[in-house]
């Protein structure tokens, strides 16, 4: 990237444009993650880009959750209803009997 003038030029388009993370501007600059980091940090669209940037990451963990637990959690009833209660209660009525007489 000779294109641009100086450093600083290049890290703000990484950042804002390209949407680079800092650690990923420092290798590519050449420059120290603390002097990009502080760069970074004294630009005024900093806090929106790292408030948006926050709220893109929260809804992707978010998804990546729901779909792990329909991956690999087991569905064992499809509907709840008094029958899966009641099979519930005795499963755990066995289980607290067997703990509290042996």
């Amino acid at each position: 990237m000779n294109n641009f003038k100086n450093w600083k030029e290049q890290a703000k388009a990484l950042f804002f444009i390209e949407k680079l993370k800092i650690t990923e501007i420092a290798k590519k600059t050449g420059i120290s993650r603390k002097s990009v980091s502080r760069y970074i940090h004294s630009l005024s669209g900093y806090a929106e880009e790292a408030e948006r940037r926050s709220k893109d990451s929260a809804s992707k963990r978010k998804e990546y959750k729901r779909s792990w637990d329909r991956k690999n959690r087991p569905n064992r009833y499809s509907v709840i209803d008094g029958d899966t209660i009641r099979r519930e209660h005795d499963v755990a009525a066995a289980i607290l009997s067997r703990e509290k007489y042996r």
